[in-house]
């Protein structure tokens, strides 16, 4: 492109300028070529699809549930075998236990034995 008026051309296809140019684009074969480039690479860019920029939103943090209701049971587990570890269900009562049959002469024997230990006390 030799044309001086190269500048002026491309403020004018730009839409800056004055319609007198457009008798030199018309006669000059230079300008003429620049405005023919200029509408091929504006057809080519209006084909061209442009997309937006995605905005992507940060996520928060994911809280990891599953740990937390492990670490609940554990708690849970733990504090349900210690309550029943202090607090002893009452034992059944066995029935030969209740059978007071010679409770009484067993009573008699262990008062002797305690009598002659106390008079053997008694003697130091």
């Amino acid at each position: 492109m030799n044309c001086v008026e190269r500048e002026r051309t491309l403020a004018w296809i730009g839409g800056e300028g004055n319609d007198a140019h457009a008798v030199h684009v018309s006669g000059c074969v230079d300008c003429s070529q620049l405005l023919t480039l200029h509408e091929e690479v504006g057809f080519a860019l209006r084909k061209v699809e442009i997309q937006a920029p995605v905005l992507v939103r940060a996520r928060p943090p994911r809280i990891r549930w599953g740990w937390l209701v492990l670490a609940a049971a554990v708690v849970v587990i733990g504090f349900g075998y210690r309550w029943t570890a202090v607090v002893e269900p009452i034992p059944s009562v066995d029935p030969v236990l209740l059978d007071a049959e010679g409770f009484d002469e067993d009573i008699d024997d262990l008062e002797a034995e305690i009598a002659a230990i106390e008079e053997d006390f008694d003697i130091l």
